[in-house]
């Protein structure tokens, strides 16, 4: 999934990489961070740091992520721990400089579904879509 923002690249990682920002811009309930380095508390401002340990919850499910990859100003890499429906779950989240002005964010993932996880294939990508606009208007909005 990708989408554009007219916020510069700087602004979208800064929000990307903030546990705390996140039910700001996308549909989950809350999100915490539970694990990693120690420094990683609800509250502080700080780098993204591989380890990290985030609990996203919404209505239905609890998913826990783990940070794989920090590059920072340009991508965030995490695995599930906990998935409600897949093994295996990767994803890598870019953020680069558009032609033009503003920033591209690209948000892409694979997993392996469980035979009860088949619903995946059909309701995860329209969630990502709503996920990756609603980064990309909220970074915008800030902006402005």
């Amino acid at each position: 999934m990708s989408a554009r923002s007219v916020a510069e690249p700087a602004v979208v990682y800064r929000l990307l990489g903030s546990i705390d920002t996140w039910p700001l811009w996308q549909p989950f309930i809350s999100a915490t961070p539970v694990g990693g380095d120690g420094s990683a508390k609800a509250g502080t401002t700080r780098e993204p740091a591989i380890g990290d340990v985030w609990e996203l919850r919404d209505r239905l499910a609890l998913t826990v992520i783990e940070l794989v990859e920090v590059v920072p100003d340009s991508r965030i890499g995490y695995i599930t721990r906990r998935l409600v429906g897949a093994h295996d779950y990767r994803a890598e989240i870019e953020v680069a400089a558009a032609p033009g002005g503003g920033s591209v964010i690209r948000w892409r993932g694979s997993y392996r579904p469980t035979v009860a996880g088949q619903i995946l294939r059909w309701w995860l990508p329209p969630h990502m879509r709503k996920i990756v606009k609603g980064l990309a208007q909220y970074a915008g909005d800030l902006q402005k």
